[in-house]
């Protein structure tokens, strides 16, 4: 007799490496193959092919997100186009400041709960007082400063 993994799961490895590096958890992600949560978990013991998958789809996304974390502290902009009705090409118009404290939240919020060990806890504090965000915020900020620097010189 064949497992749901045979019918469900296996054929459907890539289907949930995408879901993975999407965002969707282990939970969600066994509710849309239609099998029960407690049986995917034993599946992952079971099939190193799916645990493989689920953990190289959740450290894409965590790098993803570091990046994400990473551009919005630099400053990001988003460039805005225009049709020029007279000519009929695209023109930018203006560039506006992307990413907002929402998004960069967001992106904290879930690399804490993706690598609760990579140090992204807003409530840890170091001796200074200091939480690691705030001074990961300060060294992102240091390092735009810097980087700017760099590239002006050149």
């Amino acid at each position: 007799m064949r497992s749901k993994y045979d019918s469900h799961v296996k054929n459907k490895l890539q289907v949930v490496k995408g879901w993975r590096q999407e965002g969707y958890n282990e939970e969600q992600i066994a509710g849309l193959l239609g099998v029960a949560y407690s049986t995917f978990m034993e599946y992952k013991k079971k099939y190193p092919e799916l645990l493989e998958v689920l953990s190289t789809s959740k450290e894409h996304l965590i790098d993803e997100l570091k990046k994400t974390v990473y551009q919005i502290a630099l400053g990001s902009t988003k460039k805005v186009y225009v049709k020029n009705h007279r000519t009929g090409k695209m023109e930018l118009e203006r560039e506006e400041y992307n990413p907002t404290k929402v998004q960069l939240d967001a992106a904290l919020i879930a690399l804490k709960r993706l690598d609760p060990d990579g140090g992204w806890d807003n409530t840890a504090k170091e001796d200074t007082g200091t939480s690691v965000l705030e001074k990961a915020a300060e060294n992102f900020k240091i390092f735009s400063e810097e980087l700017k620097k760099s590239l002006e010189n050149d």
